[in-house]
Parts: C-alpha cells; structure tokens; sequence
C-alpha cells in the first residue's frame, strides 16, 4: 500500500476515535478525557516556474539502458510542429564503426553498393495522422569524438544528398507494434526497417579501404578519423519524429538491424560486410569500439506565446499561466515548497498522515510523457548534487555534503543518485516516477518526504525545489510535452496536539 492510502486509512482511525462520540459523558456515568490531538487537513499552493535547461545530453553510449540516466539506445529524426511548443526538429548523427569481423576483401572482389539500413524502435511524436515522411543523409564534414554531446550540438554536414528514404508511418500501427513487442511472447515480434542504396564515392571508399589497409580497417581510432560519419535530417514537409534503434541486437550476423550494409562479388557470389553504428565490443577480436551517435533537438518558438523563453536556467512564467515541460529540448515547471514551509513551520509537534500533490493537465491531442519524477533542484535552476568536487593537495576528492545526506538519505525519503543528483521518492519502496492518468492528473504520495522537510525545518539544508521533469531516461532521448495548469496544491492530513488552553 502506498502512503497516501496508510495515510487516510490512519487519518480515518483517528477520526473515527477521537470525534465519534457526541457526548461528554459515558452512558455508565464517567466523563470522557478532552482529546489530545486532532488532526487536520490543509490545501497549499505550490508556486511553479518553467525552466529551461541549457544541455541535455543526448547520446548513446555503451552502458545505454532504460534504467540510468541516457536511457535507451536511440537516434530521433524528423519533426513536428504544434501551436503552443512551436517546431521541434531533430537531426541524427552517427560516427561509422569499423567492420565488426577483421574483414578482408580479396584483390580480385568487385564493389557493387552500399546500404544503410534503419530499424525504427517505434517511437514516434506528433501528428496522429497516418503520413508520408522522408528523410536524406549526408556525410559529415566534422569529426565526432568521444565526448559528451547534447540536444544543442549540431554539425557541419555536406550538402550532397547521398541517399534519401521515403516512407510511411502509421501511428496505430506503430502503437500496435510497442505493445506487441512489449509483451512475453517474441515469436510475433513486429520489425520494420528502412533501407536506401548510398550513393557517392563513400561506398567504394570503404570498399577500398577494408581491401587494402587492415590496419585501418581493424582500428577504431584510424577508421574514424578517415570515416567521419553520417547525419540523418528530415525534410521540412515532415510532421513526426521517429526513432531509430541503433543497437543490434543477438550475434552480429542479425539482419534486422540498424547497420551500414557493404556488398561486394567474389567469385561469381554476393558477400556482405557490416558496419555497426552504435558502441560495441567487436566479439571476434575482443577490442571496444566506443563509437558515438547522438540526436540534436532544437526548438523553433517564433510563432507561440513562448517566443521570450530563451534564457537558459531562469524562471520563466507564461503569459497564459499554464506550466510546461517537453523531454528533448530541455523543458521542465519547478515547484517552490516555501508556501509548506511557510504554514508547517508554524505547527508544533506535527505528525503527517499523508501528503498527496496534486498537479493537473490539459487535455491534448500531444500524448504526455508516460512518466515523471521529481528531482531536488537549486534557486540557480541546476540539478541539485549533494557532493563536490574540489582539489586537495594537487588530487581531485569529491566532498559529500553530509548535513543534506544525512537528513533524507537514512530516511529513504530521497534517493542519492551516484552523479551526484536527488530524486524524491514517491513511497518507502520506489523511486518517484508518478504517473499521468487518464484524466490527465500527475499524483504524487510524498507523505515520508514532507515529514523529513517538516523535521529539517531549523536546517538550510532542507530542499526547498523540485523539478517536475519527464522521467529522466525518457527525458534525453524523447520529444514528448504536456501542459499543466498553475494550480498545484499540496493537500496535507497532519496530527498535532491541542494545546491546553483550547
């Protein structure tokens, strides 16, 4: 049971004992004992921003999961457009990975085409009707390397188009594939790729290289120095964003896989060779190919109200009132507990029997996001980190902040992320990920939490903001957005004793 229903089932008790009877006396003639707590409900505002944030990082790597941070491996292409986020356009761009076996190519082979096939995840955002969507890749101009890259990184590409895909995409059918591919059973699994032929010298440059320079060839530094990648961008006629699994999946010999396919002739036959475009660690020969693809996300604001948000990290407060958050572009609403801690602080001795947050959405044709948490935030608009890193004697040590630490972390009101962040939990057992219903209401069962900040009152310590941010996993590496309405409240059941002279 969670803590909103221990908490009224506890507030109903003492309801029940200690305001049941009308009468001061027994029937057996003893006057009754003046109660001594009652208990008492109370509605708080909770003030609320829209912050956006600078750098969402957006790339895969090889620890990519739906657990941690970065969330699944994923590339998005395409955009769409709506009259409150304005356009939303994303561009993929991938390094090419080496041949994922020591390939070679006899002398006498002949080259016959390149391939790049794309197998889509079956994500997809924005017009639900069933469309014509097309995309064109180009070879990159700039090297990728192995750091970090975010929504707000874009790079320089050739105009060229070496190939180009036409397709159509079916949001029920595509809704229909995640819940078949969602299930237990895998025989009925739905796959679809997209495939284009590549033109332009590319194909029979890689050809020449795996033929001629093993050295090359088999060393992920050298290829993709030589090989700078691909990006994937979307026509501007496009109405959704799709998503692209990079990740192959079982032995490297699947063919149903996002990969760069090369065909060659040898001796009257047709062989291919694969090139991976995901991190990997090659099975054959044992080496890491750590090799970067990431998706950009910018969003075009111009023609909406929010054409003034363009600050990063700041309070920013819609004309119309509403409160936003948008994975991808870095969009989140704050929530500012200084009204709770305005009233609590004022009670003595107060007991909590449940604190429900109650945030609600406007209806929209623009799914929500499928999951939220709530993640401590600074007055600065950053991600709040209990721990510092800091320089000591010439070596780098990371400091913990042990007063923030030692007041939520016993608890288990709050959980301690090993970057350093805090996310709020929704009960004792789970992590804080509150759903959105069908009636497009957040609710969040924070009964422990609140205690915790009821008991910290006399620390600066105490966490005074929270962002409401799409699931953080989802957060990187989608385009979903929602609406809520500036009225969140936080509706309280506390115990308190009477005091004498009432």
């Amino acid at each position: 049971m969670n803590w909103w229903g221990r908490g009224v089932g506890l507030s109903l008790l003492l309801f029940v004992v200690l305001f049941s009877c009308e009468e001061d006396e027994s029937k057996i003639g003893i006057k009754r004992p003046e109660p001594k707590f009652r208990v008492t409900y109370a509605e708080v505002n909770v003030p609320s921003s829209v912050v956006l944030f600078r750098n969402i990082i957006t790339y895969n790597n090889l620890n990519s999961n739906p657990s941690i941070e970065d969330g699944d491996q994923r590339l998005l292409m395409g955009q769409y457009t709506d009259d409150r986020f304005g356009r939303i356009r994303t561009e993929a761009y991938t390094q090419i990975g080496p041949p994922i076996t020591n390939a070679t190519i006899p002398t006498s082979a002949v080259y016959d085409s390149l391939v790049l096939q794309l197998k889509t995840d079956f994500y997809h955002y924005g017009s639900s009707a069933i469309s014509t969507q097309r995309i064109e890749v180009h070879e990159l101009l700039d090297t990728i390397n192995n750091g970090d890259y975010f929504n707000s990184t874009t790079l320089a590409y050739n105009p060229s188009v070496i190939g180009a895909k036409s397709f159509t995409v079916n949001p029920a059918e595509f809704n229909q594939a995640i819940t078949v591919n969602n299930d237990k059973v895998t025989t009925n699994d739905k796959i679809t790729n997209y495939r284009m032929v590549l033109g332009g010298s590319l194909g029979r440059n890689l050809f020449e290289t795996v033929k001629n320079d093993a050295s090359t060839s088999n060393d992920y530094v050298k290829f993709s120095g030589l090989y700078k990648g691909l990006a994937i961008v979307p026509e501007f006629s496009s109405d959704k964003v799709i998503g692209i699994n990079p990740r192959i999946t079982g032995e490297f010999s699947a063919v149903n896989d996002t990969k760069l396919i090369l065909y060659y002739t040898y001796g009257g036959t047709q062989k291919s060779i694969d090139f991976l475009l995901y991190p990997h660690v090659n099975p054959y020969s044992g080496t890491t190919n750590p090799i970067v693809g990431y998706s950009s996300i910018v969003g075009d604001r111009s023609n909406t109200s929010l054409v003034s948000l363009t600050e990063t990290h700041k309070d920013f407060y819609p004309i119309d009132g509403t409160r936003l958050t948008e994975s991808g572009v870095g969009m989140i609403t704050k929530l500012d507990f200084s009204e709770y801690f305005k009233y609590m602080d004022t009670v003595k001795n107060a007991v909590l029997n449940s604190a429900e947050l109650v945030i609600e959405g406007e209806q929209s044709d623009f799914s929500f996001p499928p999951e939220f948490q709530l993640r401590a935030i600074t007055v600065k608009n950053f991600f709040q980190s209990y721990y510092r890193d800091t320089v000591i004697s010439g070596t780098s040590t990371r400091i913990i902040d042990t007063e923030t630490f030692s007041i939520y972390q016993p608890s288990g009101a709050a959980q301690f992320n090993t970057n350093g962040t805090i996310d709020i939990k929704a009960d004792n057992t789970e992590v804080a990920y509150p759903r959105v219903n069908q009636s497009y209401e957040v609710r969040s069962f924070l009964t422990q939490f609140f205690q915790v900040q009821y008991g910290a009152r006399n620390s600066a310590k105490r966490l005074n903001y929270v962002a409401l941010v799409p699931r953080i996993s989802q957060f990187h590496k989608t385009v979903n957005r929602c609406v809520l309405k500036d009225n969140i409240k936080l509706k309280l059941y506390y115990t308190s004793p009477i005091p004498e002279k009432e």
